[in-house]
């Protein structure tokens, strides 16, 4: 069952978390989705998003053209979002 549900989620495309993640989740969830292309969710601040977590997310799903974070647990410089 884990792998069938590993296998669906390389097809993601665009992914809305409505729950509150966290900075390790939030890389968990780009290497399990290797194809995103959107991903918006809310960060909580447990640890906080910084702009490293961006870079690996943008290497993990290089397809990836819109990110939308909310949340207190942001801490993303302006050139982290342009690069």
């Amino acid at each position: 069952m884990w792998c069938v549900a590993l296998r669906a989620s390389q097809q993601l495309r665009v992914v809305r978390v409505g729950a509150g993640l966290t900075a390790p989740s939030l890389l968990a969830l780009g290497q399990a989705c290797p194809n995103l292309e959107e991903l918006a969710c809310t960060i909580i601040d447990a640890p906080p998003v910084r702009d490293m977590h961006v870079g690996a997310l943008a290497t993990a799903c290089p397809a990836l053209r819109h990110l939308e974070l909310k949340g207190s647990g942001c801490e993303i410089s302006d050139d982290a979002v342009i690069d």
